[in-house]
């Protein structure tokens, strides 16, 4: 097994240094890294500065809130895998026609596996191709009885599941639906929600003290987010919550996603979740993804050239926040992954050439801890 090299601030600085000073408050960074080696502690590193609405300073550390947008998939993947494993081994093969949720009849045959893995033949609601899947007229709030109203009243000749379980689709309310299905998993969860569930079995069973769905965050203690170019303040959220919390409305912080890295690492040896690292993180389908990567539960699988390894990913993007995570691939292994990389920050829409900005860093700091 190679030796994982610990980054220093200064290599750390290096990486975020072009995007400070945007603001006349710098956008944050927190960068966190573990190994599953034991070369060196897990740490978290932050750079910038973070205020409230109201300009006051809210002092940049390791338990300043983050949204993590579409990487809030991963929870939910991990709680579907975990409740299916405890009271529903069969899962996987069921579809929407076996749960109790009025839907239009078109979605029915779609397996929930395929809702889970990128396959479910919803329209793509994250590309350039126009959204169809919100009502015309929607409420916000949008909570998820007026989801569920909408696809009951959808018809097909506006848009119906093409190539279910056949083609790749990125679909964010392919997650949000799932979350309506997993509390029927069991009779004992049936009168909780994803959020009750998420808070007993995954926040609560890390410890993830400070983790939380968008609408429970103290408004005083969420950072301002910037969208570029031009670094406009964002507003919190997005309006299509609670209904979407399932794709997209976990809000967390740098030390508890230190602890969720470590936890999908396989570092966390006596945690009872363990039972279905393998399971959301094993290629569950033979689609692959537009860069021919392969797809877990939430996961992404890519394998690289330089060095010669196979990571999985997952990013996020709300108005105003971005996250990225990334770790080298262990699951099959005796051991846990040698090394893995979060990156959060209160921007969107910074880049570096083709890739987001969070995204590129994470991938210099594993090319560092690996030697690349």
């Amino acid at each position: 097994m190679r030796t994982v090299t610990q980054p220093t601030t200064t290599q750390l600085y290096n990486l975020v240094k072009p995007y400070l000073g945007l603001q006349p408050h710098a956008p944050a960074f927190a960068i966190g890294y573990a190994t599953g080696t034991n070369d060196f502690a897990p740490s978290v590193y932050v750079a910038g500065s973070v205020h409230d609405q109201y300009g006051n300073n809210l002092n940049l550390s390791h338990n300043t809130l983050f949204e993590l947008g579409s990487l809030s998939k991963t929870f939910t993947a991990t709680l579907c895998a975990f409740l299916g494993h405890k009271y529903n081994r069969g899962w996987e093969h069921q579809t929407i026609r076996e749960y109790n949720i009025d839907v239009g009849s078109q979605f029915y045959p779609i397996p929930l596996l395929a809702l889970a893995n990128y396959t479910s033949g919803l329209p793509t609601d994250n590309g350039t191709v126009p959204i169809v899947t919100f009502p015309t007229y929607q409420p916000r709030p949008y909570y998820p009885a007026a989801m569920l109203g909408y696809l009951k009243g959808v018809g097909t000749a506006t848009w119906k599941p093409t190539d279910i379980g056949k083609a790749y689709t990125y679909s964010n309310l392919a997650f949000s639906i799932l979350a309506q299905l997993i509390p029927q998993f069991h009779g004992s969860t049936a009168s909780e929600d994803l959020t009750e569930l998420m808070l007993e079995w995954v926040f609560g069973t890390l410890m993830m003290q400070n983790s939380f769905y968008s609408g429970d965050v103290f408004l005083n203690q969420l950072p301002v987010g910037f969208t570029y170019p031009g670094g406009t303040p964002a507003s919190p959220g997005h309006d299509v919550f609670p209904a979407y919390y399932g794709g997209g409305g976990v809000v967390s912080t740098p030390s508890d996603m230190l602890t969720w890295l470590q936890f999908n690492m396989g570092m966390l040896s006596t945690n009872p979740l363990n039972s279905v690292l393998k399971k959301t993180q094993t290629p569950s389908t033979k689609v692959t993804s537009p860069n021919g990567g392969k797809m877990g539960l939430g996961w992404f699988l890519a394998d690289w050239t330089q060095p010669q390894i196979t990571v999985l990913n997952k990013d996020g993007e709300l108005p105003g926040y971005n996250s990225f995570m990334l770790f080298v691939d262990w699951v099959d292994t005796t051991a846990p992954s040698q090394a893995g990389v979060f990156v959060l920050t209160n921007s969107d829409g910074l880049m570096n050439g083709p890739e987001s900005a969070v995204q590129s860093i994470a991938q210099s700091v594993l090319k560092i801890m690996l030697g690349a």
